[in-house]
């Protein structure tokens, strides 16, 4: 599992499975976010099963599955409202990419554009925010 801090409050990750709970709890985070459809992968731990672990863990957790190449709007705002409550928070998806994204929409209007695609891209992510029309 390998932890990347993307912001003040967030870091984020690709899968994770229950044996990574105990250590995420002993890195101090506060509330679990997975980003992850069940059943994208055969490999992967269902989501409630780590709900539990982190439930039992003392820690708060969030399902807000994201579908790639597809985000609604309501979940960014339950993500950036999750993500402004006191943290520190953990994200996971796959690889951590879809976490990213929807903290930088969600940061759109309140952070600097640049700032935001720094952020993610110092991940090695990309995000490409989107064109304003001129009318």
């Amino acid at each position: 599992m390998e932890i990347m801090a993307l912001h003040e409050n967030l870091s984020v990750c690709g899968q994770i499975c229950c044996e990574d709970v105990a250590q995420i709890k002993k890195l101090g985070f506060k509330r679990v976010i997975c980003n992850r459809p069940d059943g994208e992968d055969t490999s992967q731990t269902n989501c409630a099963l780590v709900e539990k672990e982190v439930r039992d863990a003392g820690m708060d957790f969030l399902y807000l599955p994201v579908n790639p190449g597809y985000l609604e709007y309501e979940t960014v705002q339950a993500f950036a409202n999750s993500v402004a409550e006191p943290g520190p928070v953990l994200a996971y998806c796959r690889t951590g990419n879809r976490c990213s994204i929807l903290w930088a929409y969600s940061q759109m209007g309140k952070l600097a554009t640049q700032t935001i695609v720094d952020s993610v891209s110092a991940l090695g992510f990309q995000f490409v925010p989107p064109v304003q029309s001129q009318e």
